[in-house]
């Protein structure tokens, strides 16, 4: 009886979609909206022309932008998010603002349409280069991404602060930026 239930609450997650954040979408998020996502070119040096796309980014590429800041934020960014440590957008980068802090909002899995908003940011959304980690699997692609950016530290929360390009910590609450 219990894996008759199991069964019927998957098979319902399915239907509705809700498996958001288990796999990247970032194939049917390119099918869908293939002028929408465009991989990070080394030639520009982390100047990034066009806000409205989804620039395709790994760590090492990532790393090299962040050097070019005295005080960088990545935001891990969950599209489809409604946790109390979910974020809007236009919020974070105010608070970056008002704390000269330069904000790279990392996407951790891909949405046609939430990506395709017009938000208010200095920069581009950045999405995690999946073909560079070879996997479509969230868990894998972010732990890839992250132990990379972080020099293999362990984070807390969705954000995580660099000075000159090392990283200095990790948290969840967007008030602490205030407190960098």
């Amino acid at each position: 009886m219990l894996f008759f239930v199991l069964l019927v609450i998957l098979y319902s997650c399915k239907i509705n979609g809700s498996f958001q954040g288990l796999y990247s979408y970032y194939h049917s998020t390119k099918k869908a909206k293939p002028s929408l996502i465009e991989k990070y070119d080394i030639t520009k040096e982390c100047q990034f022309e066009n806000q409205k796309k989804v620039i395709v980014i790994n760590h090492e590429d990532l790393k090299n932008c962040l050097k070019q800041n005295p005080k960088s934020l990545i935001y891990i960014w969950k599209p489809k998010c409604k946790s109390e440590f979910c974020y809007a957008l236009n919020i974070v980068q105010n608070r970056c603002l008002q704390n000269d802090i330069e904000l790279f909002v990392v996407a951790e899995y891909y949405d046609a349409t939430l990506m395709d908003i017009d938000y208010l940011l200095k920069k581009p959304l950045f999405g995690i280069d999946v073909e560079y980690y070879n996997t479509n699997l969230t868990e894998k692609y972010l732990n890839l991404f992250v132990s990379g950016i972080t020099s293999n530290q362990t984070i807390e929360g969705s954000f995580i602060y660099f000075i000159d390009g090392k990283y200095e910590k990790s948290f969840k609450k967007i008030n602490e930026i205030d407190e960098l």
